[in-house]
């Protein structure tokens, strides 16, 4: 019988006073979250091995390796590796940064799948000093944080607020054994949290001075596409003003495909206004990818990635003859492609004055 000791969280700042305000009826909003630009830390399960527990997380409540693989191991599907969590079991992610790594201006999301009302998608925010050696630190701390359940009801709390978790419930319905994406994104003292394409939530005044993080699902639940990145990504658009290119690590596809991740589009609609503000700009859309699998196939793929970037740019007003789409494939990486970080690096768009 597993014993849990204590809630499995995600810590991310500390936040000494802060206030929260709704988002509109429902939770409906404008879906405004563009993910960072740089790349700290991406988990797809790509690396490890099928039927094991995956590398970069842990078991936050047992040191029986014997009890590991009967809570979390790492599956595969057609879209990839994926994270597995058994029952009601509980992992977390050990991503090992360093203190005021995330600066001014960070993203952190991933996609579940939850399969019974118990699954629980978890972000929590702690005021904290954190000290890996000591049992009793999680104690010590106030927190602000989200969750989702497999009800879709999502729970929020601050340690300003008396009734410490007001509750809202996903808009429309919310699917058991359906993929979901639950993100923060932070900036200027401001964080906002979102699930799916909805902006559930935003807390002002929230002063972040520690970046130890953890995530913690609660199973039954799958896991993928874990993502934490810093920086603002509507920034490179000036770029285009007075230097000849950008990369963009915002602009994320479905797994070998060519169809563009909903969290994507507002990026993509940023940058159609901008161009829509400067007409004069020609670019040329290159798509580039990872050396994994078949060189030809990473050539098309990336081709058509780049082309379905033009699609929907075209589509948000863009005259289509200032676009011009090029795929590379794999033959211009900027990272080696022996990590899951450096492959992440190279999945990536370009967009090239001319």
């Amino acid at each position: 019988m597993l014993k849990v000791l204590f809630p499995v969280v995600f810590v991310l700042c500390t936040i000494p006073v802060c206030h929260a305000q709704q988002s509109k009826k429902n939770g409906a909003h404008t879906y405004d979250f563009v993910p960072g630009e740089t790349v700290i830390f991406a988990d797809d399960f790509s690396q490890d091995t099928v039927g094991k527990f995956p590398s970069k997380w842990k078991k936050f409540y047992t040191n029986e390796p014997e009890l590991t693989m009967e809570v979390c191991t790492v599956e595969h599907d057609d879209n990839g590796n994926y994270l597995n969590i058994n029952d009601e079991a509980e992992v977390s992610l050990d991503a090992n940064l360093k203190e005021n790594l995330l600066g001014d201006s960070f993203t952190i999301e991933y996609d579940f799948m939850p399969a019974s009302n118990n699954s629980s998608a978890q972000i929590e925010i702690m005021n904290m000093n954190y000290k890996p050696d000591d049992p009793n630190a999680f104690y010590m701390t106030f927190s602000t944080g989200v969750s989702i359940n497999g009800n879709g009801e999502s729970n929020m709390w601050s340690p300003c607020w008396k009734k410490r978790k007001p509750k809202m419930k996903y808009p429309g319905t919310f699917a058991l054994d359906a993929w979901h994406h639950l993100a923060v994104a932070y900036k200027k003292q401001t964080l906002n949290f979102y699930i799916d394409h909805y902006h559930l939530f935003t807390m002002d005044s929230c002063n972040q001075s520690h970046s130890n993080l953890f995530i913690g699902p609660t199973g039954p639940m799958k896991v993928r596409n874990v993502r934490i990145a810093t920086g603002n990504a509507s920034k490179p658009f000036d770029k285009l003003l007075t230097e000849k290119k950008f990369i963009t690590h915002s602009i994320n596809f479905d797994v070998n495909k060519s169809s563009i991740q909903p969290q994507s589009m507002s990026y993509i609609m940023q940058l159609a206004q901008f161009l829509k503000a400067n007409p004069s700009i020609r670019l040329e859309i290159d798509g580039h990818t990872d050396s994994d699998g078949d060189a030809a196939a990473n050539m098309k793929l990336s081709q058509q990635r780049a082309d379905e970037v033009k699609k929907q740019l075209v589509s948000a007003g863009i005259n289509s003859n200032l676009l011009t789409a090029v795929g590379y494939g794999a033959t211009k990486p900027i990272e080696p492609n022996t990590t899951t970080k450096g492959k992440a690096d190279n999945r990536r768009v370009e967009f090239i004055k001319k």
